[in-house]
């Protein structure tokens, strides 16, 4: 048993983060994230393994956490979205996927890519901040179980 790993999990899945999503585009962001959810729910009927119904646990997570943010007052331009570590990383890659992919980018307006530019970005700088060793040992932990 890899106790290590176990308690960087237990750990990444207590800690809190805070990202800022400009409120223009935080519908485009939950929309990814369900697809993201939908595609992984495929996966999961193909392949039963705990890294796939972990990622979708907390993919459902962010989009809810997403609704709720979603209520804030209408004056604000960004809201914040406080995730765990753990779900960060799920984010980190779903904003990275929709970030690079043609058609992501082809069904915004430029304005709506810069902000994806600028939450992509930020999410880079707070990613930039974890302990890569950490990093890789969480992900090693839930490959294995």
């Amino acid at each position: 048993m890899n106790l290590k790993g176990k308690a960087i999990y237990i750990k990444f899945n207590s800690e809190d983060m805070e990202v800022e999503i400009p409120k223009l585009i935080l519908f485009d962001v939950a929309r990814q994230v369900n697809k993201y959810i939908e595609f992984l729910q495929k996966e999961k009927k193909s392949k039963e393994n705990f890294a796939i119904g972990d990622n979708i646990n907390k993919a459902e997570n962010i989009f809810a956490k997403i609704l709720i943010v979603s209520g804030e007052p209408y004056g604000r331009q960004e809201v914040i979205l406080y995730l765990t570590i753990a779900e960060f990383l799920i984010f980190r890659y779903i904003v990275f996927c929709n970030h690079t992919i043609v058609y992501f980018k082809s069904i915004f307006n430029i304005y709506h890519t810069e902000k994806f530019k600028e939450l992509f970005q930020q999410i880079e700088g707070l990613y930039g901040n974890l302990s890569r060793s950490e990093v890789r040992e969480y992900w090693n932990y839930i490959k294995k179980n």
